[in-house]
């Protein structure tokens, strides 16, 4: 099958594995058991380029993460 997504919706999916696989590798990892999920978040947001809250907002439309209420 040809794939007909542009240059960007193929960037923009790559990142977004990048930040949900990421996390995931983080929380079954016992070096991170420490830390909180907000705690982890902010550091794949420096790593990516990005903020705290476009990583938190990936990880719940992806169904990784579901925030407190």
């Amino acid at each position: 099958m040809t794939d007909l997504r542009t240059e960007n919706e193929k960037r923009r999916e790559a990142k977004f594995n990048r930040i949900c696989n990421r996390y995931l590798a983080m929380v079954s990892s016992p070096e991170y058991a420490r830390y909180s999920p907000s705690r982890l978040m902010t550091g794949i947001a420096k790593e990516e380029g990005c903020t705290m809250q476009n990583v938190k907002n990936i990880l719940i439309q992806n169904g990784i993460y579901t925030p407190k209420k």
